[in-house]
């Protein structure tokens, strides 16, 4: 082993990924089987086997640690009423204005047991303020659950977000220091105020908030929103600057070492502590300790140690994607980008000496390392990767890089009259080129790799495998890369085809698990439609983006939102905001809510054209016929809610397969549509408002006669589905998929009257 140390740790976080998301003792195992591997062989040294056992060890320790302190007490908690000690580390306001106060727990009471678990805890603490001692009283549940979205259930683990709690009772609160994090945020805000572009302060200091959603979802299609993060370009630009000064000054090169380090450290204090921040920070740290202590610098060692002194405190941060994305990306450029140039360099050979050009050979190179890199790890977090990245960098590197230095430079010479102006002009102008070039290449055909069939994997494990041939054998004297750059572009290009080739016509229907809420993907022939967007919890707009884009859904012909009720529309700004929407259906309220003038304004923001339901609408959806049904006079039944009871009516037909979703129709609105009958018996129902007994009632059942039924529901307070609802559906449906229990459920029928369903890993076939 060449570098043991760097050997040792990345077995360390190997075995840590490894542990946090198969478990303890399938990463055992493995572990013990590499590590006896190792051990047998006496080429290595025996303190070098026996550091990588060590380390592995200690990684299965740390998982197993978290698992008994944190994990395990947050389930056995859940459904407990108890009484709870913290302090108040992050107050979270959301989308309908509603705020959570996230608390650090000190200590926790129940039935079960007193304990201080190692967790944190959302709770809604009326009144509380950002640093304060808070006890209370709640019945808590655990914040993951088995038919969670995978991202969801990494995201909650790794920020240690394992328990929430019911309706705060009994609360005091005692005034306390703001967290430091919070304060260091703060000094931030008023340290560099002024920043005038947006663009430029996204750039300069990682504030994605102040683009647009629109902006930096061109970004993230791209493959350029590591530009949005604070990480090692922008410690290499201070490093630089800092070294340039002081050498202008007669500085030593170990005095300049030790001032990047200062900086370092101080940087990284005011940006926050991030995962990026801390994985570029430290690497920087560690190469100029090393010439502080005259010991060789090794890019690779500092990204193991780094990795280490980030995950060794907080275990579970392995399975972030903002570490993942960071430590891959920074690893493929050290490993890549160094052969990728000498490669692309070499391709002509009269330039190859020529500056200019080894800087534009370096540039795609990087690029492309990055690339590389990232790839298996944007596959395995959102079952997607876009193939604009490289051009995208290419174009829009030096622009964007040009805006992030005017930025620095304006907050340097923003106090001189004037000249802060200019500064800040050159860099708006600068900023809208650079995202007109991002819009043209986010306007080039394909642009989207999914992961939803192996072969994507075999592909890019094969062409991974050939570019890491390419790399080893490139020192060998008279080798010419040209024929494996050529085998490359070949794998490559099969990958892009497989990755297009399309599928077989077939309607697909997919429920997305969205809590007490809902939506419905329908795809057919090419067409993609939505039917409503809207949950009770914050977390699901995010899912529900990462769902369509994993469906291969780039726009959408149609968004319809069957009623204005905020669990079937909460996301619906979010939904305009990421993907190109043909147009919105509606239904029509005669007295429209403050919720239906808010998605009429959303759309119109957003230009997208707004069809209003009356009666009954057609929509063009390949070989499925897509019918909206409107309730078109006014309800005489009293005790009905109106909102809910004007709910569209969407019915999906394809060959001999049929569906029917309902949205929150009550007694009313069903009893009113079997009146004209427009539907003859269906092979699937959405089950009306969550399993409400408000709804199903058994004539609009015996009349339908559905073979499968779904509900779309989540915990609740309102008892959803009822007892009677369930009763019902058993008696006349042979299967039921819930949401709360089976997660999104896709069901798929080429339009014979069968349909496969599939829901998280299980998978089946219905008649």
């Amino acid at each position: 082993m060449k570098r043991p140390l760097c050997n040792a740790m990345l077995f360390f976080l190997a075995v840590l990924f490894f542990g946090a998301t198969a478990g303890v003792p399938a990463a055992a195992l493995v572990a013990a089987a590499v590590a006896l591997f190792f051990l047998v062989l006496e080429r290595y040294p025996l303190r070098d086997r026996l550091l990588c056992a060590l380390l592995g060890l200690f990684a299965l320790l740390l998982v197993g640690a978290h698992e008994l302190l944190a994990l395990a007490p947050s389930r056995a908690l859940s459904g407990q009423p108890a009484a709870i000690k913290g302090r108040v580390v992050d107050i979270r306001t959301w989308e309908d204005g509603s705020s959570s106060c996230l608390v650090k727990v000190t200590g926790l009471a129940s039935s079960l047991q007193v304990i201080r678990p190692h967790t944190h805890l959302l709770a809604e603490l009326e009144g509380a303020e950002l640093g304060d001692r808070v006890c209370f009283e709640a019945v808590l549940h655990a914040s993951l659950k088995p038919a969670q979205e995978p991202w969801l259930q990494r995201s909650l683990r790794s920020t240690n977000q394992l328990l929430t709690a019911g309706s705060a009772k009994a609360l005091t609160r005692q005034p306390g220091p703001i967290p430091l994090a919070k304060q260091l945020q703060a000094l931030r805000e008023r340290l560099f105020p002024r920043v005038d572009s947006d663009l430029a302060r996204a750039l300069l200091f990682g504030d994605r908030a102040a683009l647009t959603g629109a902006q930096y979802e061109l970004f993230r299609r791209t493959g350029m929103v590591h530009m949005l993060t604070f990480s090692g370009t922008h410690f290499a630009v201070l490093a630089l600057v800092l070294s340039g000064l002081l050498q202008l000054f007669g500085a030593y090169r170990r005095q300049s070492s030790a001032a990047v380090i200062a900086l370092s450290l101080l940087v990284m204090a005011v940006m926050g502590f991030e995962t990026s921040v801390a994985r570029a920070g430290l690497m920087l740290i560690l190469t100029h300790l090393g010439a502080l202590l005259f010991l060789q610098a090794d890019a690779m060692t500092s990204l193991a140690v780094a990795g280490f002194l980030i995950c060794a405190p907080r275990p579970y941060l392995i399975e972030s994607g903002s570490f993942l994305l960071s430590f891959t990306a920074t690893a493929g450029v050290i490993l890549l980008a160094g052969p990728f140039t000498k490669a692309l360099a070499g391709l002509i050979p009269a330039l190859e000496a020529w500056r200019p050009w080894r800087s534009l050979c370096a540039s795609v190179a990087v690029s492309a390392a990055a690339t590389m890199g990232i790839t298996p790890m944007l596959l395995y977090l959102f079952g997607e990767t876009t193939t604009r990245a490289i051009p995208a960098n290419l174009l829009t590197y030096l622009p964007l890089m040009g805006v992030m230095l005017l930025g620095l430079l304006q907050l340097a010479l923003g106090w001189v009259p004037g000249l802060g102006g200019l500064v800040a002009l050159l860099a708006d102008l600068l900023g809208r080129l650079s995202l007109w070039l991002l819009r043209a290449v986010d306007a080039l055909p394909g642009g989207v790799l999914y992961a939803d069939a192996l072969d994507t994997w075999i592909v890019y494990g094969a062409l991974l495998l050939l570019v890491l041939l390419c790399a080893r054998f490139r020192r060998r004297e008279g080798y010419s890369p040209r024929p494996a750059m050529a085998g490359g572009a070949v794998v490559l290009l099969a990958a892009l085809l497989l990755a297009r080739v399309p599928a077989a016509p077939a309607l697909r229907i997919t429920m997305v698990d969205m809590g007490q809420g809902m939506a419905f993907l329908v795809q057919d022939g090419g067409a993609n439609y939505l039917i409503d967007c809207g949950s009770d919890h914050n977390h699901a707009a995010q899912g529900l983006l990462t769902t369509l884009s994993r469906a291969g859904v780039s726009q959408l012909d149609g968004l319809v939102v069957t009623h204005a009720h905020s669990d079937h529309a909460s996301a619906f700004e979010a939904v305009l905001e990421h993907f190109a929407v043909g147009r919105v259906y509606l239904g029509v309220e005669e007295a429209p809510s403050d919720l239906y003038k808010q998605l009429l304004e959303a759309a119109a923001r957003h230009e997208v054209p707004v069809v209003f339901v009356t009666t009954k609408q057609a929509l063009p959806a390949g070989e499925t016929a897509l019918t909206l049904y409107a309730q078109h006079v006014r309800l005489r039944e009293p005790g009905g809610d109106a909102i809910n009871n004007s709910s569209l009516f969407v019915h999906v037909e394809r060959g001999q397969s049929s569906l029917l979703l309902t949205g929150d129709a009550e007694r009313e609105a069903e009893l009113f549509y079997l009146g004209y009958s427009p539907f003859e018996e269906i092979d699937v129902l959405q089950v009306a408002h969550h399993g409400s007994n408000t709804s199903s009632l058994p004539p609009f059942l015996l009349h339908t006669r559905p073979a499968v039924a779904l509900i779309s529901v989540g915990r609740n307070s309102y008892g959803h589905p009822t007892e009677a609802v369930l009763e019902r559906l058993s008696a006349l449906t042979g299967h039921l998929y819930r949401t709360d229990q089976n997660g999104s459920v896709t069901l798929v029928t080429t339009g014979d009257g069968k349909f496969t369903v599939r829901y998280e890993t299980r998978e089946g076939a219905l008649s």
